[in-house]
């Protein structure tokens, strides 16, 4: 199950009109995913919510070798929270993936999105219940108030250096935000994704830099 707290939205406005993403639709490459499989040491998750289905799976690899403590999603379109609330429904109340699949299916069309179904077949699988809190907040803003650093996975979608998002000096101060000893730990991860060339980042904090290290 996935509990939700935080800035749960209750809104029943009409998603097509103010929700941009139902659904995640940045893929993620094969060596990136590759390595998420066997990171360890993560105890803290903050991702860009957006469509959220990505997080889900990227918290599914994480849970596997980490004992993670928190999780956090953080968006400033407080309808994508609200959309958030209704993707953790579908997966609390689908049966396996064939189930999750149809009723993602049918949350695009209620929603009205001309786009391709987020790129993840099956349904995340979590050996114990998800606590999950949302945050209606920019990405930057929401790092800058940590008050007490861990080792986070940083998921920050496809929001880097991309113009239509944020421009590279914004994209520079935000990875310095994270490099800041009063927010994020040695060993910290930051994954990102672009979505024209399919290409996944990942990168870690280690001696004071943050470096690619895929």
């Amino acid at each position: 199950m996935i509990y939700l707290r935080g800035d749960v939205v209750s809104d029943e406005r009409n998603l097509s009109s103010y929700c941009m993403y139902p659904v995640s639709n940045e893929s993620c490459s094969d060596e990136p995913i590759k390595m998420l499989w066997s990171i360890k040491g993560i105890d803290r998750y903050i991702g860009i919510c957006g469509g959220g289905t990505q997080n889900l799976h990227l918290l599914s690899m994480l849970k596997r070798n980490n004992n993670i403590k928190e999780v956090h999603l953080v968006d400033c379109n407080r309808m994508q929270l609200y959309n958030f609330s209704k993707i953790a429904k579908i997966y609390n109340h689908s049966k396996d993936d064939a189930e999750y699949r149809t009723l993602l299916e049918q949350h695009i069309n209620e929603v009205k999105y001309l786009s391709n179904l987020e790129p993840n077949k099956k349904k995340p699988c979590f050996d114990n219940d998800v606590t999950i809190t949302l945050h209606n907040n920019d990405i930057t803003d929401h790092l800058k108030n940590v008050k007490d650093p861990g080792r986070y996975f940083i998921y920050l979608s496809n929001i880097l250096y991309d113009p239509i998002w944020m421009s590279n000096a914004t994209s520079r101060d935000l990875l310095n935000q994270i490099n800041a000893e009063t927010c994020s730990k040695e060993g910290s991860i930051i994954f990102s994704a672009q979505l024209v060339s399919y290409i996944s980042l990942l990168e870690k904090k280690e001696f004071g830099l943050i470096h690619k290290i895929c």
